[in-house]
C-alpha cells in the first residue's frame, strides 16, 4: 500500500509539471516512463517513444541532429545538451536536457533519469540582444566613418554594406533622389556580378504604378 501511494504522489508530481520528466533504462532504452510536457513540447505522443525509445531523435531539427546522436552514443548516463526541436506545426523550439544516471551500489547503471525544459524564450532574448548589440555596433563604426570622410559616396558605401550585413543579404542597392526630373538613381551597389545590371534601372517617379507611393510619402515628409 506504501509503495502504491508512494507511486501515486511520484506520478501526480511528474504528470503535471511543465518540464519533460523521463526514466529509461541504460543506454537510454526501453523508456519506463515519460510525462504528458513531451507531447505539448514536442508534438509527439508519447506511446511513440515507449514503442521506440529513440524516435524523439525524429524531432531534433536537422542540423542538430547528428550531434545529438552523437551525444547519446558518448553520453554514458550523463548529458547536458541544448538543441532545436522541429514540431509538426512547423514551429522550431529550443530545449535543455540533462540526463543523470542511477547506480546499484556496485556502480552499474540500473537506468537514467532526464529532464528537458524549453529554453525557447530564453534564447528568443539572448538573439534580440546579440542582434541589439550587432545594430549598436555598426552605427557606431557608421558613426566614425562619417566623421572621418566627408565623401557621400563613400559614406553610402559603408551604409550599404553594414545594412546588408544585419540584414543577412548578398546583394543591395542605394538609390537617391534627383529632384530635378523626379527619379531614384543608382548611387552604389554591392553583391551585383555586373553593376550595369542594377545601375541603368532609374526609377521614373512620374509613372503612376512605380512612384505612387514614394510620392506619397515625399509629400507627407515636405
Amino acid at each position: 500500500e506504501e509503495l502504491r501511494q508512494s507511486e501515486e504522489r511520484f506520478r501526480e508530481l511528474a504528470d503535471n509539471i511543465s518540464e519533460i520528466f523521463f526514466i529509461a533504462g541504460p543506454g537510454g532504452q526501453p523508456i519506463y516512463y515519460v510525462s504528458p510536457a513531451h507531447e505539448a513540447i514536442t508534438g509527439q505522443q508519447r506511446e511513440v517513444l515507449y514503442r521506440n525509445p529513440g524516435a524523439w531523435l525524429d524531432k531534433v531539427h536537422p542540423d542538430d541532429r547528428q550531434r545529438m546522436e552523437q551525444s547519446v552514443r558518448l553520453s554514458n548516463g550523463i548529458a547536458d545538451e541544448e538543441y532545436r526541436i522541429l514540431r509538426p506545426d512547423g514551429e522550431i523550439r529550443w530545449l535543455r536536457s540533462r540526463v543523470f544516471p542511477v547506480k546499484d551500489p556496485s556502480g552499474s547503471v540500473l537506468r537514467v533519469v532526464g529532464i528537458a525544459e524549453d529554453i525557447t524564450k530564453i534564447k528568443r532574448a539572448e538573439e534580440a540582444q546579440k542582434a541589439r548589440e550587432r545594430e549598436l555596433q555598426i552605427l557606431y563604426e557608421l558613426s566614425q566613418k562619417i566623421l572621418n570622410t566627408l565623401d557621400l559616396h563613400t559614406v553610402l558605401e559603408a551604409f550599404l554594406e553594414k545594412a546588408l550585413a544585419v540584414g543577412s543579404f548578398d546583394v543591395g542597392a542605394i538609390r537617391l533622389l534627383y529632384r530635378k526630373n523626379n527619379s531614384l538613381r543608382v548611387v552604389t551597389t554591392k553583391g551585383y556580378f555586373d553593376r550595369k545590371n542594377v545601375e541603368y534601372l532609374t526609377v521614373n517617379l512620374t509613372q503612376p504604378a512605380i512612384g505612387i507611393n514614394l510620392r506619397q510619402v515625399i509629400s507627407k515628409r515636405e
